[in-house]
């Protein structure tokens, strides 16, 4: 903020009386008075001639200057031209352009077949447009750099008026590229095609011909779009230096007001100090023009443009302005010429190091381009999940890439994190946990949004976990699959004790017609009990193999508990001298039970065993005489049905393992 307010410097320079101006053109002293009332005396100063012109006495006439041999145009009747004069070498050909202190002219310098431009005095009889002109010509011929216009001659007409012989520069105005005039560029093939970086460019020459007169002492004080001509190469020219000023030892005011108002530096509205600063100053106004196609100081008067000049407060650039360069913009035109960039030289190395950045920038640019994208896709759902992926990719490749070749780029830097936010928002769409966690862990701090659903993406989770935990125990331990070939062959087995016990039973002999001999019945619980000992014998010793599930023990459980139960019954049966032949036929049926037990709740098939066991016993009531052959082939075809039955799904297989 500036140190005063504005009210106490428009006084002295005699705002309140001042009329209306162009503030986008360049205030001369002699402009200045002349916007002032009649009768008004405030700033009466205002058109001492600046320092950069030599003494002079008021009645002196223009400075001593060689004659130039010269036909210029009158502005009276020209006279009748027969041919042109063998002695005059430079001839005017046309008016280039008019201002208001002078003109400049085309010109044939016959004696090195050339073009030049000729700028001579508005006024023939002006002193001040006379010396202004002279010291245009002495700091600009002294001025040999390849951005600055080359001075050929300096020297007066037959009339005494001064005039200074020029190069001409064949190309446009630099405003004119600005402002996007398509025919000043196809007029400029020899500028980048990526017109922002053109004018950067640009503006990189004009820097190093402001700071090359910083060098020699030389102010410029009115650096503006206008006063730089473009040539078709690319080839840049700082023109126009009739207001600059040479400084000299010990003096850094001036009492004029000079320059453009709507570019103007503060200090040049109460006469300094001056310095180099003045001129860093109008390049950051002139980086403004090229970043916003607006000019630095905004007002409806000459009042309010230059109090903005006075205030210099901060420009708001948009998102569309590389932060780098609105940084510098303001940096530059900052009202305390101490937080400026200290030179010239400072403020374009600036604009070289965002140019090296440019490429960084762009890919940055892309990739926040993309990363809008992802945040528009945001909550779309499975849809849009590949889309989003691959967006996701590009955006974090060219991000990557920006920061590959500019490793501080802030812009890149905030879209990486923000990327990798939509990356998590992705993750936790579609519920990928693990990837999730990778991204928190890669951002560090997780805003509190993504955090919550991160955690209760955890818990659902570790609840589906748990229950698909649960569920495959529950699906191991009903595996009728698992160890089915262990359990093929135990019941193989099974059928070849039953065959011995069957053969036992009938070298027990019959007594009678349908009765068994005196003892058959213990030879019968002999038999059961032996079974039932080597089933257990069998269980114990491949226990590993046969228990590896709750359904192999529950099976292996029921096929040991009915051969008990079948014990039991015979011993009950032969303690009360049951037939024999009645007992085997209620031991058939009781192991049927078994079998429809396992086929209601493993396999529907396993009923086919219980349906053996049941078709035996009736075969035994109806013929009982043969209960023993019933009960030998019923035994053998259930215990093969269920093998059958129980078998694994592909057949006899190898044991699947035990899920962990």
């Amino acid at each position: 903020m500036p140190p005063r307010p504005f009210s106490e410097v428009a006084s002295p320079l005699g705002l309140e009386a001042t009329m209306a101006a162009d503030v986008r053109s360049t205030m001369t002293p002699g402009a200045w008075a002349s916007l002032r009332a009649p009768g008004d005396t405030l700033g009466a100063t205002v058109h001492v001639p600046h320092r950069s012109a030599p003494p002079a006495s008021a009645s002196s006439g223009p400075p001593r200057l060689p004659p130039i041999s010269i036909r210029l145009p009158f502005t009276e009747r020209p006279p009748a031209l027969d041919g042109d004069s063998p002695q005059e070498d430079l001839v005017v050909r046309s008016l280039l352009a008019e201002g208001g202190m002078g003109r400049l002219y085309v010109a044939e310098q016959r004696s090195l077949s050339r073009e030049v431009v000729v700028k001579t005095v508005r006024d023939r009889h002006d002193q001040a447009q006379a010396q202004a002109l002279v010291a245009e010509g002495t700091i600009t011929g002294a001025l040999e750099h390849p951005n600055i216009t080359p001075v050929h001659l300096a020297g007066r007409d037959e009339g005494g008026a001064p005039l200074l012989v020029m190069k001409r520069i064949v190309g446009v105005s630099w405003s004119a590229l600005i402002e996007g005039d398509e025919e000043a560029w196809a007029r400029c093939p020899g500028l980048s095609r990526d017109r922002a970086r053109a004018h950067l460019e640009i503006l990189l020459q004009v820097s190093s011909a402001i700071h090359f007169a910083h060098e020699h002492a030389v102010l410029h004080r009115d650096i503006k779009p206008d006063n730089v001509m473009v040539g078709t190469l690319g080839d840049v020219y700082v023109v126009d230096w009739g207001v600059a000023m040479r400084q000299q030892p010990g003096i850094s005011t001036v009492a004029e007001v000079v320059g453009t108002p709507c570019y103007v530096a503060p200090e040049m509205l109460v006469g300094g100090p001056l310095g180099p600063h003045t001129d860093v100053y109008l390049l950051g106004a002139t980086l403004h023009v090229v970043l916003t196609g607006e000019v630095r100081h905004q007002g409806n008067t000459l009042h309010e443009v230059l109090e903005a000049a006075w205030r210099s407060e901060p420009f708001v650039y948009g998102d569309a302005v590389p932060a780098e360069l609105g940084s510098l913009a303001n940096a530059a035109t900052a009202h305390d010429p101490a937080l400026r960039p200290a030179s010239a030289l400072a403020f374009r190395r600036a604009l070289a190091d965002h140019l090296e950045h440019l490429q960084s920038l762009r890919l940055a640019s892309e990739g926040w381009t993309r990363t809008e994208q992802l945040r528009a896709l945001r909550g779309a759902g499975g849809a849009q999940a590949g889309a989003r992926s691959r967006l996701i990719t590009e955006a974090r490749f060219a991000f990557h890439s920006a920061l590959a070749s500019w490793p501080e780029n802030p812009r890149a830097r905030s879209g990486e994190r923000a990327v990798l936010l939509e990356a998590l928002e992705l993750e936790l769409d579609r519920e990928g946990l693990e990837a999730a966690r990778d991204l928190a862990r890669e951002l560090g701090e997780v805003p509190e949004d993504p955090r919550s659903r991160l955690e209760a993406l955890e818990g659902l989770v570790d609840k589906r976990q748990r229950d698909a935990e649960r569920l495959q125990r529950i699906e191991h331990d009903t595996d009728v699959d698992l160890a089915a070939a262990e359990r093929n062959r135990l019941l193989l087995g099974l059928t070849m004790l039953s065959l011995t016990g069957g053969l036992a039973l009938l070298a027990a002999g019959r007594g009678g017609e349908g009765s068994f001999e005196p003892g058959s019945g213990g030879t019968m619980v002999a038999l059961a009990a032996g079974l039932l000992v080597l089933e257990v014998i069998g269980v114990l010793v491949f226990r590993r193999k046969l228990l590896r599930n709750r359904l192999n023990g529950q099976l292996t459980t029921l096929l040991i508990g009915s051969t008990a139960v079948l014990v039991l019954h015979r011993i009950l049966d032969w303690s009360r001298q049951v037939d024999p032949t009645t007992t085997l036929r209620t031991d058939l049926l009781i192991l049927s039970l078994p079998c429809f037990f396992t086929a209601t709740f493993v396999r529907p098939r396993a009923a086919l065993g219980g349906l053996a066991f049941a078709a035996a016993a009736g075969g035994a009531a109806w013929y009982p005489q043969h209960a023993v052959w019933w009960f030998n082939g019923g035994t053998v075809l259930a215990l093969l049905a269920l093998s059958w039955a129980l078998r694994g799904a592909s057949g006899a297989r190898g044991t699947p393992a035990a899920p962990r």
